[in-house]
């Protein structure tokens, strides 16, 4: 496929939709990324003779994240070879998680970012609510079964909801941005446990957060001197109710965090709570 071409053809508009990517976003992306994918298109062309850009790379993998099915997108870039078509895939998918992997550390240790974090909260919440940087949940991804190779109990994988899956937790800001997030934890685990798993944990259980800063959660997690998590019961006093209230504003929206995430990136659609 010629992508100056198709990139002449797509409206800005019909270009959004398609990759889920404004045309300036999408050439940041590319340029950010091209020196892998340049290293790897070499390599193809010895093994190969044939030459695929790092542009046409990023859209295929872009199309398949967005939901498009992988022999629409095969015909359109003109690849022939469903292996050839995984191998990139998976390969920008690898490059992809090397280059933005900075994106996933929350600044446990940085009060400037900290303080700004908790400004968005306070004004989410009708400025009310003060010292939450962040609202944690997770959610579960369905996958395929595990094969022995790859696992040791495939059946860990197994969720409560009916479905192989991989937990991931996340922790968002008031803008719903994702802030820091994993994706490692057996789809059998619940969120407190998968939390537990995590180096961000470990690490505010050694450092805890700057005094006056908690991160918001469910009733799955349970308080702790960086969690807050809501009153149990229904029949409460007015402070306790008042609380749970503001609580919740400010945690409930990683929910809309992850509806974005669900309704740009399809391939996530069979999900469900982790909980």
């Amino acid at each position: 496929m010629d992508w100056n071409r198709r990139l002449a053809e797509l409206p800005d508009f019909e270009f959004q939709r398609t990759y889920k990517l404004s045309k300036d976003a999408f050439a940041r992306l590319c340029d950010r990324i091209r020196p892998r994918l340049v290293v790897d298109d070499r390599q193809a062309m010895r093994s190969s003779g044939s030459s695929i850009s790092p542009e046409l790379r990023l859209s295929m993998t872009l199309r398949y994240l967005a939901g498009g099915h992988y022999l629409d997108i095969m015909h359109l870039h003109q690849v022939k070879s469903h292996a050839s078509f995984y191998k990139i895939i998976w390969h920008v998918v690898d490059v992809l998680i090397m280059e933005l992997d900075d994106l996933a550390e929350f600044p446990i240790d940085d009060p400037a970012k900290l303080k700004t974090l908790s400004d968005g909260f306070y004004e989410l919440s009708g400025q009310v609510v003060r010292g939450c940087v962040g609202a944690l949940d997770g959610i579960a991804f369905k996958i395929h079964k595990p094969i022995q190779d790859d696992s040791m109990n495939p059946m860990a994988y197994w969720n409560r909801k009916g479905f192989f899956a991989i937990v991931c937790q996340a922790i968002r800001d008031a803008d719903a941005r994702f802030r820091w997030f994993t994706a490692t934890a057996q789809g059998s685990c619940r969120d407190s446990t998968a939390w537990q798993m995590t180096a961000l944990a470990g690490a505010l259980k050694v450092a805890g957060l700057r005094l006056g800063c908690w991160i918001a959660a469910d009733d799955a997690y349970g308080n702790s001197d960086y969690l807050l998590c809501p009153y149990p019961g229904r029949r409460l006093d007015i402070p306790e109710d008042s609380f749970n209230y503001f609580q919740s504003k400010c945690r409930i929206t990683i929910e809309r965090a992850f509806g974005i995430l669900v309704a740009r990136w399809q391939i996530c659609e069979n999900r469900g709570s982790a909980r």
